[in-house]
């Protein structure tokens, strides 16, 4: 089992008002269903928490469903999503899952009555088994490489969402 870490952060200002603007973000599910890669977003039983599961990823014949399972909480114009532990074993998928911890926040700032700069960005964190003939790689090359990976990736899917945030409000990505 390898640890694989990776981080994204963008930030971009919205024609909209704050109180607008965290009306917006305040549906958490809306917003993280515009994540190219989230399959499913089901509400827990605590408000405010979420199980993300996503679209089947890997190569070479092996692939995994990352799942996560997060509290989104606001504080005043701050909105923090904190991994929650879980039973990988209760999440059912055709493909082996994989635990995934996401850690993220966003921020709201009014900079004009008109106009909200939002800052956004997250970690996520992947326990991911080694399959097979990847236990013949060297352990540093392979750790370096899921987490370039990873890192690519995260940076990637925090791109795309603010692209379709910003397609919300019919702006040009930047």
């Amino acid at each position: 089992m390898i640890i694989v870490r990776g981080q994204g952060a963008t930030a971009a200002e919205l024609p909209i008002g704050s109180a607008a603007a965290k009306t917006y973000f305040g549906d958490v599910p809306a917003f993280l269903r515009k994540i190219e890669s989230v399959d499913g977003i089901r509400p827990l039983a605590r408000p405010g928490t979420y199980l993300l599961t996503h679209h089947p990823m890997g190569g070479f014949g092996y692939e995994v469903v990352m799942a996560a399972c997060l509290e989104a909480t606001w504080q005043g114009d701050h909105m923090r999503l904190a991994p929650l532990d879980f039973d990988r074993e209760k999440v059912v998928s055709p493909h082996p899952v994989v635990k995934g911890f996401i850690e993220g926040e966003l921020r709201l700032a009014e900079p004009r009555p008109d106009a909200t700069a939002a800052e956004f960005g997250f970690s996520v964190t992947v326990e991911v088994p080694v399959p097979g003939v990847l236990r013949l790689v060297p352990s540093a090359l392979l750790q370096s490489t899921a987490d370039g990976i990873m890192g690519y990736r995260a940076g990637l899917v925090v791109r795309c969402l603010f692209e379709k945030v910003l397609a919300d409000f019919r702006l040009a990505p930047r």
